[in-house]
């Protein structure tokens, strides 16, 4: 199992007291336990820590300053609030962390159950282990071993499906690269999506992704929509828009069949190049959407400019809309922009049936996440029911 070493920060003994039990019950042994923020940050500077649980609402240094000093010491591990300060303070709290470069994916709400606790160290296990996974996979890896991947087609399109919210049916899927290593199996993209920024091999995995997807609706093996991630570099190339008509041409695929997926901070953009390729996919039916919405720079001014077909909500303010008032009015005022827009909403990062109901109530249209259906390769997608 793997170790993690947990320091927990609050002036009430019962709150420490009670987490380090429910610590011990799920085998943690590492533990530090601090009433007092300077104690705690003692403890940092001189210990390795995974996890931090703090309580905000502290005597002689508050959490906020205690996430600043926490920054001072270029802490690595990660932060969970751990408080029963109102949302919109967390909210901060939280965002205060990623602007310091602070890891910070959880959250604990009080009055604090057993179940938080034990939610938080499964998946920061996970996350470890496979972080030790792959800081044992990398070294291995060149970027000679990445073309050749590129080349011989050991890059395979794995398929996550797009669910409605009304009758459950896949009505689309996103086509996700992974990359099938002869030595070393399944490599997810966290591990070469790096490789491939860092060489500027974009369009290159674009080109191999494209084919597959094509190739794939040809010989009807999908028959829903399939949605594609491109890069604004794609979209800068002043041809990109008569290759892609091009290759469906070879393949008799519809444009509609595809709908192309640019981050917002990708279509904040305003170049010439990139504009006119929107214009003319749109012109020749291919579907535009804009991914992580809420999360870059996109106006209003520009939404109205550009002709999307669809908006994917960030999985950050889905995940949150449960707890966080804040993120539900987000989920809200995106939910009335697109209805006014009359583009299709998608919701990222769906884990449970909670969140389901609540973001379907909403009136969001399609549902995207691992409670519908994690990424899978093209055989096991016709398997799914629902």
């Amino acid at each position: 199992m793997t170790a993690l070493t947990v320091l927990i920060l609050d002036d009430q003994p019962i709150t420490l007291n009670m987490v380090s039990l429910i610590l011990k019950k799920n085998n943690v042994t590492d533990i530090y336990c601090c009433h007092q923020a300077t104690q705690a940050l003692d403890i940092i500077k001189n210990n390795h820590i995974d996890l931090v649980l703090s309580d905000l609402i502290m005597p002689n240094m508050d959490g906020i300053e205690f996430i600043n000093n926490l920054a001072r010491l270029d802490y690595q591990g990660q932060i969970a609030i751990m408080s029963s300060a109102k949302s919109d303070i967390v909210s901060v709290a939280n965002h205060l962390c990623k602007l310091l470069h602070i890891k910070t994916d959880y959250a604990v709400k009080k009055p604090i159950s057993q179940q938080q606790i034990e939610d938080i160290i499964f998946d920061m296990r996970a996350k470890k282990q496979k972080k030790i996974d792959s800081d044992t996979l990398l070294p291995s890896l060149t970027i000679k071993d990445l073309l050749f991947g590129l080349k011989n087609r050991q890059i395979s399109t794995y398929y996550q499906p797009q669910v409605s919210f009304d009758n459950r049916e896949i009505i689309g899927v996103e086509a996700l690269a992974r990359w099938n290593h002869p030595e070393h199996g399944l490599i997810y993209p966290n591990i070469f999506i790096p490789m491939i920024e860092a060489h500027h091999l974009e369009k290159e995995l674009f080109d191999v992704v494209l084919d597959q997807i094509l190739r794939d609706i040809s010989l009807g093996l999908i028959t829903y929509n399939v949605s594609v991630n491109l890069t604004q570099i794609d979209l800068e190339d002043p041809d990109f828009t008569d290759k892609l008509i091009k290759i469906c041409k070879f393949y008799n695929v519809e444009h509609s069949k595809l709908t192309l997926e640019l981050s917002e901070h990708g279509i904040y953009s305003d170049s010439v190049d990139l504009v006119t390729n929107i214009s003319r996919l749109r012109l020749n039916n291919f579907g535009i959407s804009i991914d992580d919405f809420g999360i870059g720079k996109t106006s209003y001014f520009q939404l109205s400019k550009i002709p999307v077909t669809e908006i994917k909500i960030d999985r950050s303010f889905i995940s949150d809309c449960f707890n966080d008032e804040t993120s539900k009015s987000i989920v809200k005022s995106i939910c009335m922009l697109s209805k006014d827009l009359n583009v299709k909403l998608v919701a990222e990062g769906v884990e449970d049936e909670v969140t389901w109901n609540l973001v379907k109530d909403y009136g969001v249209d399609i549902c995207q996440g691992y409670f519908t259906g994690k990424p899978m390769p093209l055989e096991k997608i016709q398997e799914i029911s629902y």
